[in-house]
């Protein structure tokens, strides 16, 4: 287990996939918060500002996807760390013109993949400072 108790939110609008994202984090200790879309990632990370990773699916229903999600929860919580993922590489070619807060995963990803991305930006070590 390398989680040290990391608290990660997971956006995913795909509920399989969010399940088996959920399931694989879940094993090696992390603590879990999950939304289904970018208006509930806010809520979520208003409700519990000692989330140290947000962990969001790029292309989403609704008016705001995992990019904008990015950015307006690194305006609000600045410790947060971002891994974005997406399946739909061709409707990425807008990715080139946005600055990215995190490192991409594209889908699928295998298990040993999102554990070893999660461990990369925590960088294994004890949890960010939560915002006061």
């Amino acid at each position: 287990m390398v989680s040290d108790n990391h608290k990660i939110l997971i956006v995913e609008d795909d509920h399989l996939v969010c399940a088996f994202a959920s399931e694989v984090l879940e094993a090696e200790g992390y603590r879990l918060v999950v939304a289904y879309n970018a208006a509930e990632a806010l809520a979520k990370l208003e409700a519990e500002p000692d989330i140290g990773v947000l962990f969001t699916d790029i292309v989403m229903p609704g008016d705001c996807d995992g990019l904008t999600l990015a950015e307006l929860a690194k305006r609000r919580f600045p410790h947060l760390r971002v891994l974005y993922t997406s399946g739909y590489a061709a409707r990425l070619a807008s990715i080139d013109t946005v600055p990215l807060l995190g490192p991409f995963m594209p889908k699928p990803y295998r298990p040993q993949q999102l554990t070893d991305a999660i461990a990369r930006i925590l960088g294994c070590g004890s949890p960010p400072p939560v915002p006061a």
